[in-house]
């Protein structure tokens, strides 16, 4: 792990160009069961249509073609994390009988 250092015992590492940034805290509580669930707690904090909406305006093309890559799949492709079961289909149903 080139570049990376241990900060304490609770955080795992941080890189040399986070040096001077504060630590982040540890976590009080346990994460969320699902990520449904994590997404909502993250909203709670910070406004994710805001941060979509500088990711699109990012000047790095990089990071906004990867943003409308993300959102194209979300609407083309739908949640994988859905706690929709898919739709099954059975192929050995029984004819029916002739006569």
């Amino acid at each position: 792990m080139a570049g990376l250092t241990k900060t304490t015992a609770n955080s795992s590492f941080t890189s040399k160009k986070d040096k001077g940034k504060p630590d982040l805290p540890a976590g009080e509580y346990p994460l969320p069961e699902t990520a449904g669930e994590f997404v909502e707690e993250i909203h709670r904090k910070v406004d994710l249509t805001e941060v979509w909406h500088s990711l699109l305006r990012s000047e790095d093309e990089k990071i906004r073609q990867r943003a409308v890559e993300r959102l194209t799949d979300l609407l083309y492709k739908g949640d994988p994390t859905s706690t929709q079961d898919a739709q099954q289909i059975i192929f050995d149903l029984p004819r029916p009988k002739l006569d």
